[in-house]
């Protein structure tokens, strides 16, 4: 079977479950694991502005003008002749639009399937592992892999202190405007201890102004800009820590903030969300005083 991966979190599931020699086309932004970097790359994104409040904004015209940040190279996809196309409907910024997919498969001489991926769960995730190894014809593979990242998912949970109240934790997917992180994010937050702020499980991803920010009185803040690599975090993390609001945010008092690459950490729902959550419950559970910061961003030294 030929298939195209237009996520990064697609191509991540079907590796995990041994369909990497399958893969015949994959997205600009998909980079692991990194022996996929000789296969061939069918989209492209926009180039966008440096600061996070241009970026959005940036977001938001192109959206409004085309629908789409995202272009597909028409003639390298159809020359990779898939049999099978996974794309997701879930962020209509995060990927090539689905219709535009589903058009472009409806036009080649022997058109593809097309799988889309939409979950709002960590077990929608799971989910759409076994869905990604049916179409791939890779269904025990899925299966066991599903099994083994229950099995690290359980295990972490189980170190959660059940007799303890966790401390309010505010995941922000972006910095300017500020956005909490929704989909499946609450609910890790949950699992690892936490009790979540902002969107509740399986709702969207939701914007706030710093006010109602501080209103939700988060004790510990994750910093995981959507798209961000690890040269470019501090930069983000600095634009809410060093705000005039921010002092009055509990999570300002003590070393209560982590940030984390925003590329592997809760954006890409496969199965890098597992190590994303023994994180967390490492975080959560641990000492009270959490990373520092510049501190927890500083060793990576700018480079990606």
């Amino acid at each position: 079977m030929r298939i195209i991966c237009l996520t990064p979190s697609a191509t991540e599931i079907l590796c995990a479950i041994g369909g990497e020699s399958m893969l015949v086309g994959r997205s600009h932004d998909a980079e692991a694991p990194a022996s996929i970097a000789s296969v061939p790359i069918l989209t492209s994104g926009p180039a966008l502005p440096s600061t996070p409040d241009a970026v959005d904004a940036a977001v938001t015209r192109a959206m409004a003008t085309s629908g789409s940040l995202h272009l597909v190279h028409e003639d390298a996809f159809r020359a990779a002749e898939p049999d099978l196309i996974i794309t997701q409907r879930t962020c209509s910024v995060c990927a090539v639009d689905g219709r535009t997919v589903e058009a472009l498969a409806a036009s080649m001489p022997s058109p593809p399937r097309v799988l889309s991926l939409d979950p709002h769960s960590l077990e929608d995730v799971f989910d759409d592992i076994v869905r990604v190894g049916d179409a791939a014809g890779l269904a025990r593979a899925a299966q066991a892999c599903v099994v083994s990242l229950r099995a690290r998912f359980w295990d972490a949970r189980d170190r959660v202190n059940p007799y303890v109240d966790g401390p309010r934790v505010a995941v922000i997917e972006w910095v300017d405007p500020l956005y909490l992180a929704g989909h499946w994010t609450p609910g890790m937050v949950d699992a690892a201890g936490g009790v979540p702020v902002g969107p509740t499980i399986g709702e969207p991803s939701q914007e706030v102004s710093p006010r109602e920010f501080v209103d939700l009185a988060p004790e510990r803040v994750v910093i995981a800009p959507c798209g961000i690599s690890r040269g470019e975090l501090q930069r983000h993390v600095d634009s809410v820590v060093k705000a005039s609001w921010w002092r009055d945010v509990p999570a300002s008092s003590g070393n209560t903030v982590l940030p984390l690459e925003g590329t592997r950490s809760f954006s890409r729902p496969g199965p890098g969300l597992i190590e994303t959550f023994e994180t967390l419950m490492d975080w959560l559970q641990g000492p009270a005083a959490g990373p520092p910061a510049r501190s927890s961003a500083a060793p990576d030294s700018g480079e990606d």
